[in-house]
């Protein structure tokens, strides 16, 4: 089960990702919509993979990795799914203590939540508003590949924090230049984005996920 991130052309995108909802709710409101706006057509997916018994892979990039933590939330609690492996992609957080214990006692340890470079969107919304992230942490430096040296997955990690090297994550949203990924002519105008922004493209975690040859 994929999910697509944020369509920079489709308004309801942007409200979903902006929408906390009411203070110190378990789930982002926004994504927890987003999530319910497919979950009739997901659940009957889910449910004919499991009394297939079919392994379940959930991943989504961006918005996207979000309304796949909260899909596989959903069905832990409405198809009693307790195994699957959810893999999330420059993904923000989602809930806060109240979503993030249970979800981590079913899924943590198979959840992998993979950050590009200065990725900006996985540090928001912040630990000050008491969202957390779930599952475990891999980072890998911008336009390098995940896994090229020792793989370190960090559960329980709420990394990366957009306080620490507050310095460097302005700079990553005003200056400097994003590594591209591309060769076409989209490509070449991404060039001119910065590292917070231009390191969250879906084509720089394709290229970090592809190995070396």
């Amino acid at each position: 089960m994929a999910f697509a991130g944020t369509d920079p052309l489709h308004l309801l995108n942007w409200v979903s990702d902006f929408t906390l909802g009411r203070p110190h709710a378990a789930v982002h409101q926004g994504f927890q919509d987003a999530a319910a706006a497919v979950w009739n057509d997901v659940k009957d997916a889910l449910a004919a993979a499991l009394k297939a018994g079919s392994p379940i892979f959930i991943t989504g990039h961006s918005l996207g990795a979000a309304i796949a933590v909260v899909t596989a939330d959903l069905a832990r609690r409405e198809l009693q799914l307790g195994n699957a492996q959810v893999y999330l992609f420059g993904c923000p957080r989602v809930g806060r203590a109240d979503f993030v214990a249970p979800y981590n006692i079913t899924f943590g340890a198979t959840t992998y939540r993979l950050v590009h470079g200065e990725d900006i969107v996985p540090t928001v919304p912040p630990p000050l508003l008491g969202f957390h992230h779930v599952g475990g942490y891999l980072g890998c430096a911008s336009g390098a590949r995940f896994g090229a040296g020792p793989t370190q997955i960090a559960f329980g990690s709420d990394e990366p924090m957009a306080d620490a090297g507050l310095g460097a994550r302005l700079r990553g949203l005003f200056v400097g230049f994003s590594q591209n990924a591309r060769d076409d002519t989209l490509g070449e105008l991404t060039l001119a984005l910065p590292p917070g922004i231009g390191d969250h493209l879906p084509d720089r975690y394709c290229a970090a996920l592809t190995p070396a040859r």
